[in-house]
């Protein structure tokens, strides 16, 4: 049987991170996240200064500060095996006009895989950014910001969004009811069963075959229907529904 399956949906939010509300400067383990079921590490640590504005959804309360020097944040624990056409945004203040954090992902903690950034920033005023490229669906998403300059960095309203995979339903039970004689009709029938309570939006074909394995197996042209009335054409034929 062939069945037509909606695979997606639109794009959701999987996670957004807004970097809490710490009240001074604080350490990354003392924290606390927006989302708690994630874990965050890195070598910087959050302020409440300077706080996010001037583009839309700037949640302007905490950021990660990247001072001089190499730094990292990293964000773990994400599962994306369920969605596709990964996207990720933040919110990014930079020290030095062009400048932009480096943005990675992985999915194993080992290999990173570098994502494009448009660099085009103002001096100290925040701004929205997209990282583009390949981002996995797996069950344990690694995100990392990094730099290794002289500039300095703040992070913002990490937010990544993805478009939520639809299980292919389930069809079982095939059978065909109906006399194997010229002019009957012979009726398919089904079971149908989907994790998503998705419509039944399946096609049919009927066929003819010279044995009962499938050999020579042939759709019957406009056959197309639940229903299909036998003619002498089918005469001496094994016929299946599907």
């Amino acid at each position: 049987m062939m069945l037509f399956v909606n695979v997606g949906w639109g794009q959701v939010t999987i996670v957004s991170e807004n970097m809490g509300t710490p009240s001074g400067t604080t350490t990354i383990a003392s924290n606390v996240f927006q989302n708690s079921a994630l874990t965050f590490t890195g070598s910087v640590d959050l302020r409440k200064t300077t706080p996010s504005d001037t583009y839309s959804a700037a949640s302007g309360n905490g950021n990660v500060w990247f001072a001089s020097g190499t730094k990292e944040f990293q964000i773990s624990g994400v599962n994306t095996s369920t969605f596709s056409s990964l996207s990720l945004e933040f919110g990014v203040l930079a020290s030095n006009v062009n400048n932009m954090l480096i943005v990675e992902v992985s999915a194993n903690g080992i290999d990173y895989t570098a994502l494009a950034v448009n660099s085009t920033i103002a001096a100290n005023k925040w701004a929205l950014k997209t990282a583009t490229g390949t981002i996995p669906s797996t069950e344990n998403l690694r995100i990392r910001f990094s730099k290794n300059n002289t500039f300095s960095f703040r992070l913002d309203d990490v937010k990544l969004t993805g478009v939520i995979l639809n299980t292919a339903p389930v069809v079982s039970n095939v059978s065909i009811t109906g006399l194997p004689n010229t002019t009957v009709e012979l009726t398919g029938s089904y079971d149908y069963t989907d994790t998503e309570s998705d419509a039944d939006a399946s096609t049919y074909k009927w066929y003819t075959a010279t044995d009962d394995s499938g050999t020579d197996v042939t759709a019957i042209v406009g056959a197309t229907d639940v229903n299909f009335t036998l003619t002498a054409t089918e005469l001496g034929k094994y016929i299946r529904f599907g």
